[in-house]
């Protein structure tokens, strides 16, 4: 296809591009690679698509280069961390609902009931309108029972510290390689040949375990920091 081509002729171009570099106009480049303008922006939303350029509407289509640098033993939510370091964050709530689940998830909470309802919150997460991590968080129903009535677009953390007086204050996490569902691929825009960091991780509030939250990466957006001090 006529725009697959461009779109690696736009790869070649920008591939010495520094971070936020703004591409020429789209009229300009439609006239460099004598192409439509239907042609060069099907190439520009793939390129969009892979997470190598972005839109800004008041500038034009920038390089998309840096990664974000995710701390995992942050507090902050996703909305803070991502805008320090010079991104817009946005939230799609894919779905926010009252399930049951399997044991595999309830056995991460120790509970003594048998009782599998569920809080389960999943959200997409952007920066500059490129989507990088689908979350899925996990909440004992009987405890959080209102926590659908909040704006889930919020940090979960700052709503349950605030309205259900817990604190979060411990947390067990593993980083995992496994394979990811058709899903999560459709809604990071994952290529074939690219892979993802799979986050498990149980909080807990004085030993109580009140959430458990899985997330999924696209690798080329995020590194992974961990500080370690010794005693």
């Amino acid at each position: 296809m006529r725009y697959l081509d461009v779109q690696k002729q736009l790869e070649s171009e920008i591939s010495d591009y520094s971070d936020h570099q703004l591409l020429a106009s789209e009229r300009m480049l439609a006239l460099k690679f004598h192409c439509s303008r239907e042609t060069l922006r099907k190439a520009l939303e793939n390129l969009r698509n892979e997470g190598k350029i972005f839109k800004n509407k008041n500038i034009g289509w920038l390089v998309n280069r840096k990664k974000i640098n995710y701390n995992l033993q942050t507090t902050q939510s996703f909305n803070a961390y991502v805008t320090e370091q010079g991104f817009i964050p946005s939230t799609q709530i894919i779905s926010s609902q009252i399930t049951y689940v399997d044991t595999a998830i309830a056995q991460q909470f120790n509970s003594s009931t048998n009782d599998l309802r569920f809080i389960e919150i999943i959200r997409l997460r952007f920066i500059n309108d490129i989507p990088v991590v689908l979350e899925y968080n996990y909440l004992p129903y009987p405890n959080f029972a209102e926590v659908l009535n909040f704006d889930l677009n919020q940090s979960l953390v700052e709503i349950i510290e605030t309205h259900f007086a817990l604190k979060y204050d411990t947390s067990q996490l593993w980083i995992k390689n496994s394979n990811i569902s058709e899903l999560a691929k459709d809604l990071l825009r994952i290529p074939p040949h690219q892979s993802a960091i799979k986050i498990e991780r149980i909080n807990k509030s004085k030993d109580q375990v009140i959430e458990f939250d899985i997330e999924i990466w696209r690798d080329d957006k995020v590194e992974l920091q961990l500080d370690i001090n010794s005693s």
